[in-house]
């Protein structure tokens, strides 16, 4: 992978995080405060559960933006590698709603 490749890369993947963080937080915040009104506590969990899913959602995120870096840089172990990796998270997720 070049140096520019992999600054690109970076960025890309810091951008994701502190927005994702951002965005996470911001409806784990907003979650929490209409949950502590009665008139709005189911929306409150379904905020909250959201803000969950935004925080779950991104190491996956992170793995796709490497997963394409290493394939334009045409580095196969590690493309093979973070596929497999995105391939047990997806698994994972598939038996944990199934079961």
């Amino acid at each position: 992978m070049g140096d520019d490749e992999a600054e690109r890369s970076r960025r890309a993947i810091g951008a994701l995080l502190r927005h994702g963080t951002g965005l996470g937080a911001g409806c784990l915040a907003l979650g929490s405060v209409l949950a502590f009104w009665e008139a709005t506590r189911a929306a409150g969990a379904v905020v909250i559960v959201a803000s969950l899913a935004v925080f779950v959602a991104l190491p996956v995120g992170r793995l796709l933006i490497m997963l394409g870096a290493f394939r334009r840089a045409g580095d196969r172990h590690y493309t093979v590698v973070t596929f497999a990796v995105l391939l047990l998270i997806v698994l994972t997720a598939v038996v944990a709603v199934v079961v």
